[in-house]
């Protein structure tokens, strides 16, 4: 029988969340941790903040309001040639433009900026949507193994 390699479960945290060996996983990675992966104490993860920084670690236990995981490794992520790369798009409406941002946090775009144009349809980028892409970067970025979430 063929053995398959075991990917650990990725999560996306705050810089501020890693104190040393340990990490505090909190919020919605902490339901999608627990609640939706269902992992228990023991369970090996990787987690990846906002500068790149990858941490591979344990499951030590969960608590109300975080999960604290034992960090047994910490990496730099991987130096790509996208690694300085920005993408500045013009908003385009509908689910067009968060298909827009899953590709560029999969491909590992640094930052991504959105434009608005004189003669585009859309004028005016409320807040609802861009915490939206910030979330689809996120998750995009969790699934791809890439570096950080634009």
């Amino acid at each position: 029988m063929k053995r398959v390699a075991k990917i650990a479960m990725r999560f996306a945290i705050s810089s501020s969340a890693v104190d040393g060996a340990v990490a505090l996983v909190g919020g919605a990675e902490l339901h999608h941790m627990r609640d939706v992966m269902r992992l228990a104490p023991g369970a090996e993860v990787a987690l990846f903040d906002e500068r790149g920084e990858e941490y591979a670690g344990t499951i030590r236990s969960f608590q109300a309001r975080h999960a604290v995981v034992e960090i047994a490794a910490a990496t730099h992520a991987r130096a790509e040639v996208t690694a300085g790369l920005v993408l500045a798009a013009a908003v385009i409406k509908g689910p067009r433009m968060d298909f827009l941002v899953e590709k560029a946090a999969e491909l590992g775009a640094a930052e991504l900026w959105p434009v608005l144009c004189t003669r585009g349809v859309v004028h005016e980028v409320g807040d609802e949507r861009l915490a939206r892409w910030r979330r689809l970067a996120t998750a995009a970025a969790k699934q791809s193994l890439a570096p950080r979430a634009t």
